[in-house]
C-alpha cells in the first residue's frame, strides 16, 4: 500500500484484491507503464500473465457507485494521466 497516485493504482478483482491484502499476491512497479507491473505469489516467485488485456476505450464516469460497505465512489476525485516515457 502507499500514496494514492495513478503510478500506484491497479483495478483488481475481488479475489486478487483481498490475496494482496493477505499478503498472498505482491505488486509492485509502476502502473503507469503498460510493462511495469510485477506480480509476485506468497513465496516471491513471479508470476506470469494469461493473457494481455485490452486498453480501457474512452471511458466517461457517470452516475453513482456505492461499495458493499457503503464508500461511494465521487467522480469528482477520479483523475488519470498520460503515461509518462521512460527516462
Amino acid at each position: 500500500m502507499g500514496l494514492p497516485d495513478t503510478a500506484n493504482l491497479v483495478a483488481l478483482c475481488n479475489r486478487h484484491h483481498r490475496l494482496h491484502h493477505l499478503g498472498r499476491l505482491g505488486i509492485t512497479g509502476n502502473a503507469d507503464d503498460p510493462q511495469g507491473l510485477v506480480f509476485t505469489d506468497s513465496q516471491g516467485r513471479q508470476l506470469t500473465g494469461c493473457g494481455r488485456p485490452a486498453p480501457p476505450g474512452d471511458v466517461t464516469v457517470a452516475g453513482t457507485w456505492s461499495h458493499p460497505s457503503g464508500e461511494r465512489l465521487d467522480p469528482r476525485w477520479v483523475h488519470f494521466k498520460e503515461p509518462q516515457p521512460a527516462a
